[in-house]
């Protein structure tokens, strides 16, 4: 089972597509604050485009635990985000900002990992961070759009000390991150 949670006007046919907005097309309709209408463990794949930035924060640790609950021991979640230099990362629907290291809290065996709390039960080991320097909104996932692959992100994503630096010192923006992380249960 695939899920695209906050679908918005993303639709993607292989995927079931989840969005608590009735206006817009989707397979489930559910409060995304809330349980997810899924099983426990019954998830393979999970799609966040653009959803944490929408989470308030005092909400975001049960949402990242619904999200956890719901897939299975090695699920892969895929998941965009506005990087915090980003003009796209702040407004009135945005309530928190993120960097190349922020799913680093949840991989319990990330050298990059400096938290010693642990917010909610989520767990996971990160795969893959990337800095984009052109917005996405997670098309990568599907091969259609293959133009965001000619983009010069190579770049800055050689390694995570290459990205920590450009992330700190690079005198523009970047407009996105995506992670493609593996839950651990």
């Amino acid at each position: 089972m695939k899920l695209n949670i906050g679908c918005g006007k993303e639709y993607i046919p292989e995927w079931i597509n989840v969005d608590g907005n009735n206006s817009v097309k989707a397979d489930v309709y559910c409060d995304l604050l809330g349980a997810l209408p899924f099983q426990s463990d019954s998830v393979d794949s999970v799609l966040l485009s653009h959803v944490l930035e929408h989470i308030p924060q005092e909400k975001l640790w049960s949402f990242l635990d619904e999200i956890y609950r719901v897939c299975k021991n090695g699920a892969v979640i895929h998941i965009f985000v506005p990087h915090f230099t980003s003009i796209h990362a702040f407004g009135p629907t945005h309530y928190t900002a993120w960097h190349i290291n922020s799913m680093n809290t949840f991989d319990d065996e990330c050298k990059y990992n400096y938290s010693i709390e642990k917010y909610c039960n989520f767990r996971c080991k990160v795969i893959k961070a990337n800095l984009h320097f052109l917005m996405t909104r997670g098309k990568g996932i599907s091969n259609k759009y293959k133009i965001y692959k000619l983009s010069p992100d190579w770049l800055w994503n050689f390694n995570r000390v290459v990205q920590m630096f450009f992330e700190r010192f690079w005198p523009f923006r970047f407009d996105e991150i995506s992670w493609k992380i593996r839950v651990v249960k």
